[in-house]
């Protein structure tokens, strides 16, 4: 009789351990260095600070071609961290999620020639969804570009920044789906998801209960919001609340989706994160935060099969975040209209619609502009002293003003198209896979809901962590991998 040797990923005992540890080692140095490095950066000299930013990056470089599951965790751990931070603080030109962005792309790219190098075939295998993501890229980036220069408009340095949006989190998407090829690597990357979005919510919690000292270190590393939110509504580190309440909206549904297969140790765990992440909606102070939250429990009562039990329990919880953190909430949801029952941000003067008909609609509706779309810029300079820009607060605004109507149908059929792909695993899937797919579906489900009211689909923080959890629901497993059954919750945890 023969014995097969322990796989190096179980534990002594032959129990698999809760994280893949390949790529761990790499990531937690990358980030303690970084940390540490940080203010040198900030603080020294050009030259000098030039020169330990390119020791750091080619680090990152080389850690990522010789260990590429390490440069998804590296941008999942830094991702919610400083996606806040503003463009040129550290990096110039870049902002310092954006340049991690690049290394870790640049150390993809480094192992991909060194795999061609060694003779060894690198070939992309494209599905449904991959290409609804380049149609997205196509018809929100290249071609409002190219109508533009056709049209005669000038091209800004405005409108290149934001087409390259689209391409950042189509990368962040590759990144993941290419680094990560294991069951146990998606499990590891969930549960850095939750702890991150933990962190992001504790840090608007304690915001606005005006922590001793936090306020002014938020005010001098991290911009204000695109959407202008003030600084005493609960941004957290991604400097929007918006962003902030969609990540916990996910971060919940990826909570509750892990719990299904988790031992009651491991579900009390989840049970208690789930409630900071409700807290921290509560905190970030949005009312399109509370409409994305009946959204995501209506996802989780269907797919579970429990929406009365679910919702109970969710109201009851709500309330109870919406007494504790009432000044925030009184402070950005202000006084109701009179005539619609709407916050007075929304309907009054200098409001969302009052923009929107003002420096938006006339342009866009005045030559038919709907239908090739205006410009790739989301903003326009503010007439207003003390304001500098007005933005687009409608996703369905945004969609034609930057597109047209090709960019407008071809967003929600990229978002109907990924809710048919990844909807069957959230429901069958009990494992990591079926939590990811679990949260890449409510992250689907909020946007095509509130993008009547934001541009959700490209906020800062929250769009990575929606097209991470896409890209992880649908990773190419190995053989036999995708169904496998996961192994007892007492037999994990011993």
């Amino acid at each position: 009789m023969t014995h097969s040797r322990v796989p190096r990923a179980l534990g002594a005992t032959g129990a698999p351990r809760l994280v893949d540890p390949r790529g761990a080692w790499l990531v937690a140095g990358a980030c303690a260095l970084g940390i540490a490095c940080a203010p040198l950066v900030a603080t020294a000299p050009r030259a000098a600070a030039a020169i330990v930013a390119l020791v750091l990056g080619l680090a990152v470089v080389v850690a990522v071609a010789r260990a590429p599951f390490a440069g998804a965790m590296l941008l999942l751990v830094a991702t919610p961290l400083t996606a806040g931070l503003a463009r040129g603080s550290l990096v110039p030109v870049l902002r310092p999620g954006e340049a991690i962005l690049a290394l870790v792309l640049g150390g993809l790219a480094l192992r991909g020639l060194v795999e061609i190098a060694r003779g060894r075939r690198v070939a992309a295998h494209l599905r449904g969804v991959d290409w609804g993501i380049l149609a997205l890229l196509l018809t929100g980036s290249l071609l409002p570009l190219v109508s533009m220069v056709a049209r005669g408009r000038e091209v800004t340095q405005d409108d290149v920044f934001y087409a390259t949006y689209l391409w950042k989190y189509a990368a962040v998407y590759g990144v993941i789906r290419v680094a990560v090829r294991t069951p146990r690597q998606i499990r590891t990357c969930v549960l850095v998801l939750l702890g991150m979005a933990a962190i992001v919510a504790l840090v608007a919690i304690l915001q606005v209960l005006n922590a001793p000292g936090l306020t002014g270190l938020l005010a001098t590393w991290y911009a204000e919001g695109d959407e202008g939110v003030a600084r005493s509504s609960g941004g957290s580190t991604l400097s929007s609340g918006f962003a902030v309440a969609d990540v916990m909206v996910f971060a919940l549904a990826l909570a509750v989706g892990l719990g299904r297969g988790e031992s009651i140790r491991g579900r009390l765990a989840l049970a208690g994160l789930a409630l900071v992440f409700v807290l921290g909606i509560a905190a970030a102070g949005q009312v399109s935060g509370f409409l994305g939250l009946g959204v995501g429990l209506i996802v989780l009562g269907i797919i579970l099969r429990r929406l009365t039990w679910i919702l109970s329990i969710a109201l009851a919880v709500g309330v109870a975040g919406v007494v504790a953190f009432s000044q925030s909430i009184r402070r950005r949801v202000g006084d109701l209209d009179a005539f619609t029952g709407l916050p007075a941000s929304w309907t009054g003067p200098s409001g969302r619609l009052d923009n929107l008909q003002t420096y938006f609609w006339p342009d866009l509706f005045g030559d038919l502009d709907w239908l090739t779309g205006v410009r790739v810029s989301p903003r326009v300079p503010a007439p207003s002293i003390g304001v500098d820009w007005v933005w687009i607060e409608s996703g369905h605004t945004w969609l034609l003003w930057t597109g047209g109507l090709l960019f407008f149908v071809v967003c929600f059929a990229f978002l109907f198209g990924a809710i048919r792909a990844v909807a069957p695993l959230a429901r069958v899937r009990r494992d990591a896979v079926g939590a990811a797919a679990l949260g890449a579906l409510t992250a689907l489900w909020v946007n095509v809901v509130l993008m009547a009211l934001d541009v959700h689909l490209t906020l800062r923080g929250s769009a990575d962590m929606a097209f991470a959890l896409l890209a992880l629901a649908l990773v190419r497993l190995p053989v036999g991998a995708a169904e496998a059954p996961e192994r007892p919750p007492a037999e994990r945890y011993g």
